[in-house]
């Protein structure tokens, strides 16, 4: 495991796993608009964040992510792409906590 997870604490974990949680909130409420710019905002933003928890794995799913987002905001039909971004958040949160896991059990 990259050294950089180990400095996150349990408060920034759950600040993560939070921030994943709240942008499919707002995706699935907006599902079927062209995406606004507070849309992509969001998402870059939630993509930078996780970098440096998780390194270029989670990284390279944080994008997934965000493009799984898109697809739900594009999507005239969104039910299949908000059945994928589901799939996609719970693979990213169950990433994000198990490098909490493996954080706070190597800081212990």
């Amino acid at each position: 495991m990259p050294a950089h997870t180990l400095h996150a604490s349990a408060d920034e974990w759950r600040q993560a796993i939070a921030a994943v949680d709240a942008a499919v909130d707002v995706v699935r409420r907006d599902a079927g608009t062209t995406p606004m710019p507070e849309h992509l905002d969001l998402l870059a933003r939630l993509v930078r964040s996780l970098r440096p928890l998780g390194g270029d794995d989670v990284a390279a799913l944080a994008h997934d992510f965000r493009d799984a987002c898109v697809r739900v905001l594009e999507s005239a039909e969104p039910a299949a792409p908000i059945a994928s971004l589901g799939l996609v958040q719970d693979h990213l949160r169950r990433m994000l906590l198990r490098r909490a896991q493996g954080g706070m059990r190597d800081a212990a």
